[in-house]
């Protein structure tokens, strides 16, 4: 068998990629990731094409295969709608054991104004596990102003201005570029994110690093980068298709990528066609999934990358299960 014939023919099992948190914990354990002893974990990386972590391909016979490099040998042919050469979707776990810092994004816009060497970010969480009373924060309270903001971001009392929304297992919150933002302890979530890493600090809760200094902060470029949308809704309320396998909610569809939630408790199967190329993780139940190429049992917490060439897909539930579809768009 080709390697063009194992990349571009068959559903593809990804390596996640560990990343040590300040905030992280152990609770990715629940979805049986195989945490290092005594770390703290914070993300697990399920597929990931950035400078700062790539994902390794393990299902091929020819043995092992960066994601990159998959990407630079087929690129539209494996994923459509990149535009750099990457795989155009991060998608991870986040284990919240501490809250994160209170942070930003920015958006293309603001990329394109102050920050040239930066990238947008929207992301879009899935609340997969939540501690009693779990909180977090989402854009600025109705009626806050960017210069009242732009104060509190100054003097260290930017919380003040932060609307904080409970959350549990199954919401879904979006949370567009611009979007002052933050987890909070007890949370565990799947992020669904464009492929950036550009995040602007506003505070760290007086968080130390290993060196015994305050983790930097960029207060002014937060500001810069910072909305102010009254009509931005924390979370995302869908409408529900109904079928006879069950059922289909879309969760969130933006500019860069689409994101739906599927409720199996019976076969379905689709066909994948062209221009259409999907992660799916699976955030509860336990499934059979089988495509040309290659079949195997998906539970709890495993992520796949079906390519746009795959076809026909079948899922056979062993319980009712939940899948997250993600797939890049980028219509912007």
């Amino acid at each position: 068998m080709t390697v063009v014939t194992s990349v571009l023919d068959r559903t593809l099992v990804c390596e996640p990629v560990l990343q040590p948190r300040i905030w992280g914990g152990r609770r990715l354990e629940m979805l049986d990731k195989q945490l290092p002893p005594g770390e703290e974990i914070g993300e697990s990386w399920e597929v990931a094409d950035i400078d700062e972590g790539v994902s390794s391909i393990v299902n091929l016979e020819s043995g092992p295969m960066l994601l990159s490099e998959a990407m630079r040998e087929f690129g539209e042919q494996l994923a459509p709608h990149s535009r750099d050469g990457r795989y155009p979707l991060l998608v991870k776990f986040l284990d919240v054991h501490e809250h994160t810092s209170i942070q930003v994004h920015p958006d293309a816009e603001a990329c394109r104004r102050f920050f040239p060497n930066e990238q947008p970010k929207t992301e879009t969480w899935v609340v997969v596990h939540a501690e009693p009373g779990a909180t977090l924060l989402h854009d600025l309270r109705q009626g806050v102003s960017h210069a009242e903001f732009a104060w509190h971001a100054r003097h260290g009392t930017v919380r003040e201005c932060l609307r904080e929304v409970p959350v549990e297992p199954g919401c879904v919150v979006h949370v567009p570029a611009g979007t002052v933002h933050a987890l909070q302890a007890g949370v565990m979530v799947l992020e669904v994110q464009q492929p950036s890493d550009s995040t602007f600090r506003i505070d760290d809760h007086g968080r130390l690093d290993e060196n015994g200094q305050p983790r930097e902060l960029h207060i002014e470029q937060a500001i810069q980068a910072a909305t102010v949308a009254d009509d931005r809704p924390a979370l995302v309320w869908p409408d529900v298709d109904r079928f006879q396998w069950g059922a289909c909610e879309t969760l969130v569809e933006c500019g860069a990528y689409r994101i739906n939630r599927l409720t199996v408790d019976g076969h379905m199967a689709w066909n994948i066609g062209p221009g259409r190329c999907y992660t799916a993780t699976v955030v509860a139940g336990n499934l059979d999934m089988r495509s040309r190429g290659w079949s195997g049992r998906l539970s709890r917490g495993d992520t796949v990358l079906i390519p746009q060439s795959i076809g026909r897909v079948g899922i056979h539930p062993h319980a009712p299960s939940t899948i997250i579809l993600s797939e890049a768009i980028n219509r912007l």
